[in-house]
C-alpha cells in the first residue's frame, strides 16, 4: 500500500531475535535452557518448594 515505507525493528529487539536464533544452534545452550525451565517448573508449581528456596536464600545472606 505504501511503496516507499521502510520497516525497521528496534535495535534491541533485533539483537534479541538474532541471539535467540543463534542459541538454537548451540547444543550446550539448548541443554542449559531446558535445565533452567525444568528448575523453574519444579519450584513454581509448589508453594512449599518456593518457601524452602526463600529459607535457603535467608541462610546464605546471613553467611556474608
Amino acid at each position: 500500500m505504501v511503496p516507499h515505507i521502510l520497516v525497521n525493528h528496534c535495535v534491541d529487539h533485533r539483537l534479541a531475535l538474532a541471539s535467540s536464533h543463534a542459541a538454537e544452534k548451540v547444543t550446550y545452550l539448548l541443554k542449559w535452557k531446558a535445565f533452567v525451565e525444568q528448575l523453574f517448573r519444579f519450584y513454581h508449581a509448589c508453594g512449599f518448594r518456593t518457601a524452602s528456596l526463600l529459607e535457603i536464600q535467608t541462610i546464605l545472606k546471613s553467611l556474608r
